[in-house]
């Protein structure tokens, strides 16, 4: 339950932090000698996706699908290395998403803590 909560409110910041970069590429820096050619608006549409697509698998997970968990640690996984990529743009929004990613993935590997009758 609890990792199904925290990957929703993670894939909701995903969304916006995309959203935000979607709607406005320039307000964010222009950076020529980044390793990466993908600039703010194609991380934004990654974003925008991986975003909804985790906030899906968490609702999901809440929901208990048996499936979810699964997809949902996946998908956190790529939304923490989505968020490290993005972390030149901004940073603090870099870290709040790997870090409610890495939250996501340790509750939903954790289970949901009820103990089933034998």
């Amino acid at each position: 339950m609890m990792g199904g909560v925290f990957a929703v409110l993670a894939g909701l910041l995903t969304f916006f932090a995309g959203l935000a970069a979607v709607v406005r590429p320039h307000y964010y820096p222009v950076l020529s000698s980044y390793a990466y050619r993908w600039n703010a608006h194609a991380w934004g549409w990654v974003l925008l996706v991986l975003g909804v697509l985790l906030f899906a698998a968490g609702a999901c997970a809440m929901l208990d699908m048996a499936w979810a968990r699964a997809v949902g640690v996946g998908l956190a996984v790529l939304t923490a290395i989505a968020g490290f990529m993005f972390l030149v743009y901004t940073p603090v929004w870099g870290v709040t998403l790997v870090f409610l990613s890495v939250i996501a993935i340790w509750g939903l590997i954790r289970g949901s803590g009820r103990s089933e009758p034998v």
